[in-house]
């Protein structure tokens, strides 16, 4: 681990122990959160003792419950919550939007979640990447600094996290992207009076339905820090939680932000009609926008913003661009390709095991810094255990990796037959008492 004062100025070595630590236990997460499968999963959650906390629609659920704190006796003040949510995406779709292997692109990432609410981002380790065999694992650790509230009342927390992603398939055959994070006790970058540093820990199940649509299960659990009043912040979470209802919406963005040029002050259009609906707009009219991709006029009823993270020098960490409907559908349809020509990543059929650390042939190219400076101060460390040569997983691990996946998944069959048992008896033993 590197001293350092700004975020983007950071650099975190991890040694072997700390990643099989970290790595293991969100690995485990992730094989728990599993267990359950979208033709269960809202049953499942109320069997847990969820409790529905919103329905925005018959398509978004959140449910919360208390959480266990320390001892299974003490109960935490902030809730636990649990997202349920299913959009019009596919996973190559989920795999552009939160997909996010370097600094700019996870500031852009956290701009969108969080929108005026976010303050500063950065990549400080990347020890795993995508191979041929994995197209979205990723392994490292990253940083946020973000409001938790719109008004600003409780100041800024930032948090320092590791984040483990991939790919794999349920017991149901059907394919899932997963992505797991948590806070670590790393003082990087140091801690300043005016943040409150917080602590959470999350997963994501991104699972394809056999109607072409994605089922996105989102759990988040947080310590806020300071005096953020519990009944407050419970709120926020649920609040945040339903973000991936907005994945559509998110991936147009990206899209659009990614692949637009920026225009200059003399490529304002002379036109007087909205170049969307051809609605009449008066030049000097309040209501007229400029799209920024195909610079056309457009009226306020055609305008749609997205949102695009500065650099951490700037100003302002974000701002929102214009961007007229007809790109914005232009967008919806060109994210399905990612790029012209571009071979869809997730539709190869072996893609049935949950990725291991390291599954790449390559493992010592993958396990390399989010920039060249990593490499360069990795000699000035003379830390034999510095990540870039130590060695993958054997064959041994990887193979009892997927047997306690399988071994869980009957576990967990065997208990919801005998869950649904004992409910049958329960209702014909109440079906009889109400005829007699």
């Amino acid at each position: 681990m590197l001293p350092c004062g700004n975020a983007d100025d950071c650099v975190v070595l991890l040694d072997e122990e700390q990643y099989q630590t970290w790595k293991y236990d969100l690995r485990g997460t992730i094989v728990q959160a599993m267990q359950s499968s979208p033709s269960t999963r809202e049953y499942d959650a109320v069997f847990e003792g969820y409790k529905l906390a919103s329905s925005k629609n018959s398509r978004t659920h959140v449910f919360k419950r208390k959480a266990v704190h320390n001892r299974p006796t003490k109960k935490s003040s902030f809730n636990e919550m649990l997202c349920v949510s299913t959009v019009d995406a596919t996973l190559d779709d989920v795999a552009y939007t939160m997909y996010n292997a370097d600094t700019a692109s996870h500031r852009s990432n956290l701009a969108m979640v969080y929108e005026n609410r976010f303050l500063d981002g950065a990549i400080l380790n990347t020890t795993l990447t995508k191979c041929d065999q994995d197209p979205f694992q990723w392994f490292g650790v990253k940083y946020m600094k973000i409001h938790f509230d719109a008004s600003e009342l409780f100041g800024p927390r930032d948090a320092t996290y590791v984040e483990y992603s991939g790919t794999t398939a349920d017991r149901e055959g059907h394919k899932v992207i997963f992505i797991a994070r948590r806070t670590v006790p790393l003082n990087v970058p140091a801690a300043v009076p005016s943040v409150t540093r917080f602590e959470f820990k999350e997963w994501f199940l991104f699972t394809q339905l056999r109607d072409g649509r994605v089922e996105a299960v989102h759990w988040y659990h947080a310590f806020p820090g300071g005096n953020f009043p519990a009944f407050l912040f419970n709120n926020v979470a649920v609040k945040y939680g339903r973000f991936v209802d907005q994945l559509p919406h998110m991936c147009r963005q990206k899209w659009l932000v990614d692949h637009t040029v920026r225009l200059s002050a003399r490529d304002a259009p002379q036109r007087q009609r909205c170049g969307a609906c051809n609605a009449p707009i008066k030049r000097s009219s309040r209501k007229r926008q400029q799209c920024h991709s195909c610079a056309e006029a457009v009226c306020n009823k055609c305008v749609v913003r997205a949102i695009r993270a500065l650099d951490a020098e700037a100003a302002q960490s974000m701002i929102k661009l214009v961007y007229c409907k007809k790109c914005y559908v232009i967008a919806s349809c060109r994210s399905q390709q990612l790029q012209d020509g571009a071979v869809r990543l997730l539709d190869d059929e072996t893609l049935k095991t949950l990725s291991p650390a390291a599954p790449c042939p390559e493992v010592k190219a993958c396990r390399e810094s989010v920039a060249s400076r990593t490499s360069l101060h990795s000699d000035s460390t003379h830390s034999p255990s510095s990540y870039s040569g130590s060695p993958g997983p054997t064959t041994q691990e990887q193979g009892r990796g997927s047997e306690d996946l399988t071994a869980a998944s009957f576990v967990r069959l065997s208990e919801s037959l005998r869950a649904q048992k004992l409910l049958m008896n329960e209702l014909n033993r109440q079906l009889a008492t109400a005829h007699i």
